[in-house]
């Protein structure tokens, strides 16, 4: 509770203490998680070498710590993070790649594109999830035609989300027309569980 009091008023006093249970491989895995995530709202600097050696334990048991790594780095836009940031956005862990999505999303970081748009049929719910909003906040035809494929996920609220999306977009004046002319070809080829009704 005190971690996540120090995360909420973003204290930059308390990174110190923080990447100290951060980086604690021994310490208890919730602390460290609420310690890394406490950091990536506090705009401390020179987590980055701490993080590099938390993303490179690459082992079923390093899942913690890469989690924390892509946590931690969440207000981080130094060169050196956001290359962590990308190796983390395609981890085999699925957890470690919506945090470190979500980080680098945060970030409007153009380096989350390429890998959104990779991982927009991604088989975790979480990822595509992730994905999904990563390419609706910065939409192109190609990217709205990836979205428009999500209209019939097996999630239903991956299909809510990007179903308002697209609604949203179909109000701008520059995406108006494509968004409707999917929103046809979607109603038409998908009618099991996509609904957009204009």
């Amino acid at each position: 509770l005190a971690i996540r009091g120090l995360r909420n008023s973003a204290d930059e006093q308390a990174a110190p203490r923080l990447r100290e249970i951060a980086l604690n491989s021994a310490a208890d895995s919730a602390l460290r998680l609420e310690a890394g995530r406490s950091l990536g709202r506090i705009p401390s600097t020179g987590l980055d070498d701490g993080a590099r050696r938390l993303a490179s334990v690459k082992s079923t048991r390093g899942i913690i710590d890469r989690l924390v790594a892509a946590t931690m780095l969440a207000k981080q836009t130094s060169d050196q993070s956001l290359t962590i940031l990308s190796e983390l956005a395609t981890d085999s862990e699925p957890a470690v790649v919506v945090a470190a999505l979500g980080s680098m999303f945060d970030q409007k970081s153009s380096l989350a594109l390429p890998i959104a748009e990779k991982s927009i049929s991604h088989a975790d719910s979480g990822v595509r999830s992730i994905a999904a909003k990563i390419l609706a906040a910065t939409p192109t035809e190609e990217r709205l035609m990836m979205l428009a494929v999500r209209l019939d996920d097996l999630n239903s609220t991956i299909r809510v989300d990007v179903r308002k999306s697209l609604e949203a977009l179909a109000a701008d004046e520059k995406f108006g027309t494509t968004v409707r002319e999917i929103a046809s070809g979607s109603l038409a080829t998908l009618p099991r569980r996509a609904t957009f009704p204009f």
